[in-house]
């Protein structure tokens, strides 16, 4: 089994081009008078965020290994966002002159609908702003949550002399500034909602302008919405209203569908969710990433890998996978942050986030350490003792040791004796290598470990919940990869038992490191945690077919949770069983909602319990602290006793 395999969670992050492209054209027309504080002229940010798991399993490769990078990125969307409307109502006189119009008394009963269509209740931040307009503007109420002011300064615009005429340009400029104003760090849905009759006939380049202020909105992400009353003597809806609306729908001459309308462009805050999320991974010179190795496969230009993900859901987590190299020893930095990299995001209404920066990380390569052969037991020779002429010969020679099958016993030289120089025989000492086949039996060495072992995955409910910067389901199929990465397969085996409710094998004992790999990607949740079934399930997976002689057989149990009620005695009997049947177990507690002792028990002795405190620490638990400590065949480990 190989030891020192890598498995590298990392991030890197680039600026997402299908963002500019839709920015571009609504940022041409520029800015206008007045215009609110940098940071706010722009559309609002996607209120999504993206959570970066960046884990290293483990820090130091060998040169020659090609270590794994796992990124995970869990993206959260809050469930509804809220709504910032501003009216703006023409109060001239074609309109509110009850002389000559009853419009206006139309539009405050249309606009009184409207704001009955906004529930205040939905979100805290739910706000209403009302504006009048003629040719200068009047804020007749800033934007504000309580459904009551709202109404009274839609009931109080009057018509006013001295303001004969009508500027809708100013007054949309006025509404933008407010939603502007009232973001915050918020990110809400922005209406613009203009009633009356066009621009003044009177007024040159009153349509250019007002065209030029829906657009400035339009480009801030802000809805248009225009109802043109073409009953007045004085309309110009076509050239006007018309032409400032952000869309062909957004456009009305009569008031029916205007609440639902607007209802509408509110409840897309209700469902929002991620349309495109790109990940840009830029590697440090002396890194080469390994064809054909991404998961997605990512488009591949120099040292940049680009990773691209399409439609994701709230509380969905993305993952992207591949593998490099290092062609010598040392320590080099993983990635190399840029202004172009980073995460970025697109969600459903087309707003955007990013990019979102990651911490670089450094890698150490180490040396590439290969099992050598065991030498087998052979007598060496030892030098012949050299014989000086001396004094008169003793009876016997020194003794010189020597290889024999036994650890103590030697063989004696026999001096040969001269009948005329009477000589000693003086023995050189030699360094004699003494192999002992039989002790041999008892210790092995880490190449010698091979195993047939069944991972188990809880994949109740809970393991969605994010832990440590990611879901625990997804930190638990990356370590479980890992894990699949280090075995030596072919002589190792693997197979994956995944529990909840119930129990189900989606692969049994197999050497196919991309269909174990597959298998694991595929386990979904579901409620329940029968600890009981899942062990079960991993003694029938190991009992199948004959035993392989000394290959071990090891269950590997991960949960973040407590059995279900009543079935603790039936789980502690399927452990039983599996250790009768010499199975070593090792459990794994993921969190602090488990059951510590039950989890001991369960295990082949208190060491094989093992805790992680937060999903990003089980890759290396996986990788380290279980595939680093395998027993050997009959329970003996290399350097000590097995569990």
């Amino acid at each position: 089994m190989k030891r020192t395999h890598a498995l590298t969670l990392s991030l890197l992050t680039f600026s997402l081009a299908l963002a500019a492209l839709w920015m571009a054209p609504r940022a041409a027309a520029g800015p206008a008078p007045g215009d609110a504080p940098q940071q706010n002229r722009s559309a609002p940010r996607s209120a999504c965020s993206v959570e970066v798991a960046d884990v290293v399993a483990p820090a130091s490769p060998r040169v020659c290994d090609t270590p794994e990078v796992t990124v995970t990125m869990a993206v959260t969307c809050p469930p509804v966002l809220p709504v910032h409307l501003v009216i703006a109502v023409d109060r001239s006189k074609s309109i509110a002159d009850p002389s000559v119009s009853q419009i206006l008394k139309e539009i405050q009963q249309s606009a009184r609908e409207v704001i009955d269509a906004i529930d205040f209740e939905a979100h805290p931040d739910n706000r209403v702003g009302v504006v009048s307009h003629g040719f200068r503007v009047t804020v007749e109420t800033e934007l504000t949550s309580q459904k009551s002011r709202a109404l009274g300064a839609v009931n109080g615009i009057k018509y006013l002399a001295s303001d004969l005429g009508e500027d809708p340009g100013k007054a949309v400029d006025k509404a933008r500034q407010m939603l502007e104003d009232g973001r915050g760090a918020g990110s809400p849905i922005e209406i613009i909602l203009l009633y009356g009759d066009g621009c003044d006939p009177s007024e040159s380049g009153c349509e250019a302008a007002a065209k030029r202020a829906a657009a400035q909105a339009d480009a801030r992400g802000m809805a248009v919405m225009a109802r043109c009353f073409k009953e007045s003597d004085r309309e110009t809806c076509a050239t006007s209203y018309r032409q400032m609306a952000s869309q062909a729908n957004f456009y009305f001459e009569s008031s029916g569908q205007l609440p639902n309308r607007v209802k509408e462009v509110a409840n897309q805050g209700k469902a929002l969710k991620l349309s495109a999320l790109t990940l840009l991974e830029r590697l440090a010179p002396g890194l080469a990433y390994v064809a054909a190795s991404g998961r997605p496969a990512p488009q591949v230009t120099g040292q940049d890998l680009l990773f691209t993900f399409g439609e994701a859901l709230p509380k969905q987590t993305l993952v992207a996978r591949y593998r490099v190299g290092r062609g010598a020893e040392g320590t080099t930095a993983l990635r190399i942050n840029a202004a172009t990299t980073g995460i970025n995001v697109v969600d459903s209404l087309n707003r955007t986030a990013g990019p979102i920066a990651v911490p670089t990380r450094e890698l150490t390569f180490g040396p590439c350490v290969v099992d050598t052969p065991t030498a087998t037991a052979s007598p060496t020779p030892v030098d012949t003792p050299t014989l000086e002429p001396t004094v008169p010969p003793s009876p016997t020679a020194s003794p010189v040791a020597s290889a024999t099958p036994s650890a103590t016993a030697t063989r004696a030289a026999t001096p040969t004796a001269s009948p005329t120089v009477p000589p000693t025989a003086t023995a050189t000492p030699a360094t004699v290598v003494a192999y002992l086949p039989v002790a041999m039996r008892f210790v092995c060495k880490p190449s010698d470990v091979h195993a047939d072992v069944a991972l188990v995955i809880d994949a109740s409910s809970s393991m969605r919940d994010v832990s440590g910067g990611m879901a625990k389901i997804d930190a638990a199929k990356a370590a479980a990869r890992a894990f699949i990465d280090v075995l030596d397969l072919g002589d190792d085996r693997a197979a994956v038992v995944a529990f909840n409710a119930s129990a189900s094998v989606p692969a049994r004992l197999s050497a196919d490191r991309g269909a174990l790999g597959a298998a694991i990607d595929g386990i979904g949740t579901a409620s329940g945690t029968r600890i009981d079934l899942a062990l079960a399930a991993a003694e029938s997976v190991l009992g199948e077919g004959a035993p392989r002689p000394g290959t071990n057989r090891v269950v590997v149990l991960l949960t973040d949770g407590r059995t279900d009620a009543g079935t603790d005695a039936d789980a502690l009997r399927a452990a039983d069983v599996l250790k009768r049947a010499g199975v070593y177990i090792y459990t794994i507690g993921l969190g602090d909602d488990i059951d510590a002792g039950f989890l001991r028990t369960v295990a082949s002795s208190p060491a094989t319990y093992l805790q992680a405190p937060t999903a990003a620490q089980l890759a290396d638990i996986y990788t380290h602290q279980i595939a680093g400590t395998l027993p050997c065949p009959g329970g003996v480990f290399w350097g000590g006793e097995g569990p």
